[in-house]
């Protein structure tokens, strides 16, 4: 969801003001409840992280975040690297950008 969409929702029941909810996400963000996703140009959308990830596709041309509905290529690079390097809790973020089918019309 992009923080637009947040303020909008009808799942609260108070009114908060964009900076106020920016602020709130930023947190959620730097504790790794959330994850940002797409560019930093445009509109970010946020993510809940879970006990497992997701990939994205992203549209370079109206910033359209889709999740990536395929198994993920490097999950097995991930644990071989955790292995090898002796890093803990090792994750990795995938996101592929091109244009989606709108933008190509």
């Amino acid at each position: 969801m992009t923080l637009q969409q947040i303020a909008a929702s009808s799942s609260f029941d108070v009114s908060c003001d964009p900076a106020t909810i920016y602020r709130l996400v930023s947190r959620l963000e730097e504790r790794r409840i959330v994850r940002r996703i797409g560019f930093h140009s445009r509109a970010a959308h946020y993510c809940l992280r879970e006990n497992h990830h997701q990939d994205y596709l992203i549209c370079r041309d109206c910033g359209t975040v889709e999740v990536l509905d395929i198994a993920c290529p490097v999950e097995h690079l991930e644990k071989q690297i955790a292995e090898e390097s002796g890093f803990a809790d090792l994750e990795h973020e995938l996101e592929f950008f091109g244009r989606c089918g709108l933008c190509q019309r």
